[in-house]
């Protein structure tokens, strides 16, 4: 139902797109100061989805939003407070479709049932078969050593539970074209083994994949991740266990990616998402593309053993993880 509801608020904003809508302002974007309360649907280059629930008495943070339109799920009680002080009482109901002009206020539920709302955002009037030129330096190309700095305000994500399936699962038996050729069905590899899943890597010298990638919770920071595993990796294989990157890029993507990097081990493609949908790993989808959320599955002869999820940092995910496999060595070794 709510899946229904997602795809006619969209179809539904095609009809606003007459209408100039500005760029999202960053420094108070409601992704970034509210990611305990929303959470993304949906991006391109044209829209933005997001997800909206507030619990009774919880209160949002300030933020922005550009021309957007509000499809409520469940309705209660909303007090909004705008920018100049002044504030409005609302009383949602499901099924509500409202069209709102840009603004900047929060939100705090009154009431005493949750509010759950799809917030589809206007981000450009560009057709799709134009070029948008990049306008602010979040979209402009980013050289090696921008991809391997992590921006100190990157929004940390939420446990949302979407993984809390996975400890004690049998993998599925699928095979993944390696980077070190042929391909690798993970479910048949013996012994220690750890998977960390990441959303997808950038290259130098080419803008990110949305103008906003740094807003998304868990998005930034996959070649530090990856660069994590690689400079530890001896210290892996002395714990005798193989490590292996996984992401949805294309085998031919990751093998550019291993060579500029020098990453010593296997990165796995899931291209088809055949893993990933078998295992159920948790998802996202960004310029209509779908990426795995950055997780660390840590196996033991084909059956997961420990889980990280959410993953922030992402640059200090390799030593964490070496960190409980070193503990847990110890453990069984008394």
């Amino acid at each position: 139902m709510k899946t229904m509801s997602l795809l006619v608020v969209v179809a539904m904003v095609s009809g606003f797109l007459m209408v100039q809508s500005p760029r999202i302002v960053s420094a108070q974007d409601d992704l970034r100061v509210n990611a305990d309360s929303v959470h993304l649907k949906f991006e391109n280059d044209r829209v933005r989805v997001l997800e909206s629930i507030l619990q009774p008495g919880q209160k949002e943070k300030m933020h922005s939003h550009p021309s957007f339109v509000v499809y409520v799920i469940k309705g209660g009680k909303i007090r909004i407070h705008l920018a100049d002080g002044k504030t409005t009482q609302t009383e949602l109901k499901a099924g509500d479709v409202i069209f709102r002009d840009p603004v900047t206020h929060w939100g705090e539920n009154i009431g005493t049932t949750e509010i759950d709302e799809i917030l589809v955002e206007l981000k450009s009037l560009t057709p799709p078969n134009q070029t948008m030129k990049p306008t602010a330096p979040d979209q402009m190309n980013l050289s090696e050593t921008d991809l391997m700095q992590l921006p100190h305000d990157l929004p940390v994500p939420a446990d949302d539970g979407a993984c809390d399936h996975l400890p004690g699962s049998t993998l599925p038996s699928v095979s993944l074209v390696a980077t070190t050729g042929g391909s690798v069905d993970l479910s048949k590899v013996p012994g220690c083994v750890v998977v960390f899943a990441y959303p997808r890597t950038g290259r130098p010298n080419e803008p990110p994949l949305v103008q906003n990638w740094d807003l998304i919770p868990g998005a930034r920071g996959c070649t530090p991740q990856t660069c994590g595993f690689r400079d530890l990796h001896s210290k892996f294989e002395a714990l005798h266990c193989r490590v292996y990157g996984l992401s949805t890029q294309s085998p031919e993507y990751q093998q550019e990616m291993v060579a500029r990097l020098h990453v010593p081990f296997p990165v796995l493609s899931d291209e088809k998402l055949e893993f990933i949908r078998a295992l159920r790993l948790p998802t996202f989808t960004v310029a209509e593309q779908v990426l795995v959320k950055r997780l660390v599955l840590v196996l033991e002869d084909g059956r997961v053993k420990k889980v990280f999820y959410p993953v922030f940092p992402p640059d200090k995910s390799a030593s964490t993880v070496l960190e409980w496999l070193s503990a847990a060595g110890q453990r069984h070794s008394r």
